[in-house]
């Protein structure tokens, strides 16, 4: 299996977000639209790293869950045309 990480609250949540896709992690954020959710693609040198989907509840982030398995990336990086 791979690496499973938890943060909670909102400094260590903060900062682990800008560690691996802030401004110094050479990587593109494109937004993506969900019912219900917000969503983010991440990626580097064209290829999509992970998905993103924030829960957000009373103009606030509640929740965030990332997919950062390749295989299941795969159809998504398909489908925009970046595998």
């Amino acid at each position: 299996g791979g690496a499973f990480r938890t943060d909670a609250g909102p400094s260590s949540v903060a900062t682990g977000l800008l560690r691996y896709l802030g401004p110094s992690s050479s990587t593109t954020l494109l937004s993506l639209p969900a019912v219900g959710e917000a969503g983010v693609v991440a990626l580097r040198d064209g290829r999509i790293i992970t998905v993103v989907m924030l829960t957000v509840r009373q103009g606030r982030i509640e929740h965030i869950e990332a997919l950062v398995d390749p295989f299941k990336l795969a159809p998504i990086a398909k489908a925009l045309g970046t595998s």
